[in-house]
């Protein structure tokens, strides 16, 4: 992976959750081994997308910067002439995103399960999603609501991966416009109605937060007497800059699960 523990991607998804298993079902070896099963595969999701994602980054960019100074792309009888293209492979990394993000979001049901809360009812269908919300927050009002939220970003996600495995899907493309000097300025791909280079991190940013903070609420709601507690940003190990601390009941105000869009690091 080229990263260590100083990274929040790995302190956060990597360390805190092994460390929470270890807490809460080390004494169920039957669970630890479901767990540890199913969370290598969502871990290897996880990783997969970042280094996908960093990978498209830098191929859009390498080739915005190649068309924008003339390199590759050049005005000819007030026609657009390209040397190269990224569409496919481009298209194919898209794909692979979507298709990895959303298989991710639907094999998590199976982990929070492990600790008796139900969460398929965030991939179904609207009716079968308020049922289901409507009965978790009987029990837990801000899961119930941090899943209304959720579900904004992981129902297109999953819509689109579907439409790309079951319907005809129209791919986009690379555009290319000539500008007021005459040169050729190259033009994002969209993605769900957001520019390539804001749709990968945003995404993936979801898609870490929504592992991380759904996981750590099911430890703080079966793991009695132990509480998690959140570590303020400026407070955190730099060396290992874990969000989540575990403790017992009576120290720390304990962590309230509540949903954001903010940045994964930077939360």
């Amino acid at each position: 992976m080229d990263e260590g523990s100083e990274t929040p991607f790995v302190a956060r998804l990597w360390m805190t959750p092994l460390e929470a298993r270890n807490m809460v079902l080390g004494s169920d070896q039957v669970k630890v081994a479901e767990f540890d099963a199913t969370y290598q595969s969502i871990l290897n999701d996880l990783t997969t997308l970042r280094r996908l994602g960093k990978e498209t980054t830098g191929l859009w960019k390498a080739h915005e910067q190649r068309v924008n100074s003339g390199h590759i792309a050049r005005v000819k009888n007030g026609m657009v002439e390209v040397d190269e293209t990224i569409d496919e492979q481009l298209l194919h990394n898209v794909e692979t995103i979507i298709k990895n993000a959303a298989g991710t979001v639907k094999r998590f049901q199976f982990l929070t399960r492990l600790f008796g809360i139900d969460t398929g009812f965030l991939y179904q269908k609207l009716p079968n999603f308020r049922v289901g919300v409507e009965a978790l927050a009987r029990t837990d009002n801000a899961l119930a609501d941090y899943m209304v939220e959720a579900r904004k970003w992981t129902e297109p996600i999953i819509k689109l991966r579907d439409d790309l495995e079951h319907a005809p899907f129209v791919a986009p493309r690379v555009g290319y416009a000539i500008t007021p000097q005459g040169g050729v300025q190259a033009l994002e791909m969209p993605v769900m109605g957001m520019p390539l280079s804001a749709f990968i991190p945003t995404l993936l940013s979801r898609l870490n937060r929504y592992v991380e903070e759904v996981l750590m609420w099911c430890v703080q709601r079966t793991a009695s007497p132990i509480v998690v507690t959140e570590i303020p940003l400026i407070a955190r190990n730099k060396q290992k800059p874990e969000r989540f601390r575990l403790g017992l009941a009576g120290g720390a105000q304990p962590w309230v699960i509540i949903y954001s869009d903010d940045e994964f690091d930077r939360i």
